[in-house]
């Protein structure tokens, strides 16, 4: 669903005027209302947590994608803190810490334990897997949850430092994970003395080893193994040893849906409509 806001020639304000119709769920004047009603005008105030950023990055299509977004749905505050993050990260590309943004508006995330909310940690945080990530970086720094002091990441939890898992030919386990050497003739595991124990157990005469919803492991040989079908289709075996279909997402057709559905159609509409800005609420 896309919306279009055009200024008049002689309007020199910073009043957005919308074209209506068929492309837009929300009227003008309850776009207005929600202008004034909603936290989307924390992007642009002047003398709000953006101020910073604004002679940089202009906050006005990110205004507008919000605006529309809480005049569909105005309850969704996930939805809000969303819209306003997207601006509160490119701001921060650019090197512009973005202060108290989140209290402004309530966003405030929960983070996971062991951990803190900080609006300036590293994009390159340190973790068991690699200790010296941040030494190493040189990203901007970015908003998000980071370990508490004598804590560190171990794969997406914040753990104390003697309990990192184990690193096996460059690739990190938690420990207790259990994982199949490359070939799958190995059944390995990641001790709590942060080493692998390791103990054969090859495949069966009538399976093969693969990876299967993303774990390797030993499996019944099949063309769906693979999964042949793009863009997240399902794939699903047919009677015989190679046969198969696939499951489409909506978006997309073809055989292995490999066809974008709706291709033809949002080519007319870029075409038509250069001007409009597509809310990010239909394409998540």
């Amino acid at each position: 669903m896309a919306f279009c806001f055009r200024r008049a020639a002689d309007d020199e304000s910073d009043t957005a005027e919308l074209e209506t119709g068929l492309l837009s769920e929300c009227s003008e004047s309850q776009l207005i209302h929600v202008n004034s009603t909603s936290n989307c005008r924390v992007l642009v105030d002047p003398d709000g947590p953006f101020q910073a950023c604004h002679s940089n990055v202009s906050a006005d299509s990110f205004l507008q994608n919000c605006l529309y977004d809480m005049c569909v749905e105005p309850d969704n505050k996930e939805m809000l803190c969303r819209d306003v993050e997207q601006y509160a990260l490119v701001c921060q590309e650019w090197g512009i810490t973005v202060q108290n943004w989140r209290e402004r508006t309530s966003c405030a995330p929960q983070c996971p334990p062991n951990s803190k909310y900080s609006i300036c940690t590293s994009a390159c945080p340190v973790s068991c897997g690699n200790l010296a990530a941040a030494s190493e970086c040189d990203l901007p720094c970015v908003e998000g949850c980071e370990c508490l002091p004598g804590y560190i990441l171990s794969g997406f939890d914040c753990v104390p430092y003697k309990e990192c898992g184990c690193t096996f030919l460059n690739q990190y386990y938690k420990v207790g994970e259990k994982f199949r050497t490359e070939d799958c003739s190995q059944t390995c595991e990641c001790t709590e003395s942060s080493s692998v124990s390791c103990n054969p157990e090859p495949c069966g005469s009538e399976l093969v080893c693969g990876i299967a919803n993303l774990t390797r492991g030993c499996y019944r040989s099949s063309p769906c193994l693979h999964n042949p079908c793009q863009n997240d289709g399902i794939c699903i075996p047919g009677s015989g040893n190679s046969s198969f279909s696939c499951i489409c997402p909506d978006l997309y057709m073809g055989p292995l849906c490999e066809k974008d559905r709706a291709g033809k159609q949002a080519a007319v509409s870029f075409v038509r409509h250069t001007t409009c800005l597509v809310s990010k609420s239909r394409v998540r």
